[in-house]
């Protein structure tokens, strides 16, 4: 577990800009001990329905974290649009018309629209401008959305913000796989505020805090409880007997008074509602955890 104490700009509402993490080590018993409880919930899990797991948790403002199957990579599925929304808004801290481009829906018939939500269904011929299906994507996971802005970007746009992060870009060529600790960066870019800047990262820590998937991270903590969050469901309607058929994520930040946590879990398996109580019993352990007064 790495330690250390953090220098930060001021609040925003939803980011706080790390300045740097300076080398006087920090109290991590309290994350210790809940690493500890996150392997005991995958240990009892995994009796039930989850073949593998991986988990990312960061302390956002002591920067004390831990992972459990880094190794491990999986298919994103729909957190995959975590990185087109960031495309479009690093394109937008270079120039601010680009959220107010117009871009018109055409979408063919027979395109992937699984886990669409049919309330904020885009219309075919009607033109929005960028804002509008970056919010659908990022609240309402809508694939139409999706593929309406992955339509006019640029390859070499995309990779870039991979590449930004030091991360390696996943091939184009076919369904990619990826490791937690990439989604887990792309969330502290949001929560730092510099990257992109502060008001686009509010905006999209705001329409991630918003999502409407809520059997995950969000579902068993308090009503009133912020996570800014995304989530990925894929689903192998053929898979060979005595191999995985669901592939469940979600990934966020968990908006403690006045102490934000990071957590990202990863699943697999052929029990959608043990993969779920598992991310839930994850978060409510991470909302609870003991605050360290720094």
């Amino acid at each position: 577990m790495d330690h250390a104490r953090p220098v930060r700009g001021s609040n925003g509402k939803l980011t706080h800009p790390l300045l740097t993490c300076a080398a006087e080590p920090a109290d991590a018993a309290g994350l210790a001990e809940a690493q500890t409880g996150v392997e005991r919930i995958l240990a009892a899990a995994k009796y039930h329905g989850i073949a593998r797991a991986a988990v990312h948790v960061s302390d956002l403002e002591t920067c004390e974290w831990f992972e459990i199957g880094s190794e491990e990579r999986f298919h994103p599925a729909s957190i995959m649009k975590l990185p087109l929304a960031l495309t479009w808004l690093r394109r937008a801290s270079q120039d601010a018309s680009i959220l107010t481009r117009q871009l018109t829906y055409d979408m063919p018939s027979n395109a992937d629209t699984r886990e669409d939500r049919n309330a904020s269904a885009l219309l075919t011929g009607q033109s929005y401008e960028v804002a509008e299906p970056l919010r659908r994507m990022l609240v309402d996971s809508r694939n139409d959305a999706k593929w309406l802005l992955n339509r006019d970007v640029p390859i070499a746009a995309l990779d870039a913000i991979w590449l930004d992060l030091g991360l390696t870009p996943p091939p184009r060529d076919r369904d990619p796989e990826v490791g937690i600790h990439d989604v887990a960066l792309m969330l502290h870019a949001l929560y730092d505020g510099a990257w992109l800047g502060r008001d686009a990262s509010e905006m999209a820590l705001g329409w991630l805090a918003g999502a409407t998937y809520r059997d995950g991270l969000a579902a068993a903590l308090p009503n009133a409880a912020v996570v800014a969050h995304k989530y990925g469901r894929r689903v192998r309607t053929d898979a060979p007997a005595g191999q995985w058929n669901l592939q469940l994520h979600d990934c966020g930040i968990l908006y403690r008074p006045g102490h934000p946590v990071l957590v990202c879990v990863m699943t697999e398996g052929d029990n959608e509602p043990v993969q779920q109580s598992a991310m839930q019993q994850i978060a409510v352990l991470l909302w609870n955890y003991p605050q360290t007064d720094r």
